[in-house]
């Protein structure tokens, strides 16, 4: 399990409040280069050619059941618990995170986030399309999922595209405070858990730039 406050005391020998309000504050130091680090690169380029920018898919968390708002949808399909997610895109040519959206409960269909104002479907241009496995079907003008009338090549290029958007996933989820229950509980759980993820993919962006690349398509 990621470190309690008792263990965060115990490495730091100081109280526990203490030792909270400091992870914390190191924590919301990370996540202020979010807008730095994780940002949409294809504004940069209103000439990039290619058609399929980006890979996207919903990442689940598990919080601990709502007990103010009880309601189905905080329930997750992916972990059969309460949960919530996150909407992640990965440039497919680039070693980067260009999008993140949420925290959303995690019954949040992926459709919705997707075409939300301001949300992922926004940025695209005309030309534009990500690739996205079935629960963003709806959209074909600016998604991509899987076809059965696909050539042989495209099935692959689609698999190897999403494929790489998984180690992005399970690179976010080797974080403890990411891949088990939230334990922050009332009105500062998702505040302080989109902290924790946004502070998290930083770091994930900053290991893909310095050593640690994904695979190429």
């Amino acid at each position: 399990k990621y470190p309690t406050a008792h263990d965060l005391a115990g490495f730091s020998k100081c109280t526990e409040k203490t030792a909270l309000t400091r992870a914390w504050r190191y924590i919301e130091a990370i996540q202020a280069l979010r807008e730095q680090k994780i940002k949409w690169v294809f504004d940069d380029d209103n000439n990039y050619p290619e058609m399929y920018v980006a890979t996207v898919d919903g990442v689940h968390c598990r919080i601990s059941e709502p007990r103010k708002n009880p309601s189905s949808t905080w329930f997750s399909t992916k972990s059969n618990k309460a949960a919530v997610a996150y909407e992640i895109a990965v440039s497919i040519q680039h070693n980067r995170i260009v999008w993140m959206n949420g925290p959303f409960p995690a019954g949040t269909n992926d459709k919705r986030i997707f075409d939300m104002p301001n949300g992922l479907a926004t940025k695209l241009k005309d030309h534009q399309k990500v690739i996205a496995d079935e629960g963003y079907r709806g959209a074909p003008k600016k998604v991509s999922t899987r076809n059965t009338f696909d050539s042989a090549e495209m099935k692959d290029f689609k698999r190897r595209s999403k494929a790489r958007q998984e180690t992005v996933n399970a690179r976010l989820k080797a974080f403890g405070i990411i891949n088990q229950v939230f334990r922050t509980h009332g009105d500062q759980r998702l505040p302080k858990h989109m902290a924790a993820m946004e502070a998290c993919c930083v770091i994930v962006q900053y290991e893909m730039e310095n050593g640690s690349p994904l695979f190429r398509v």
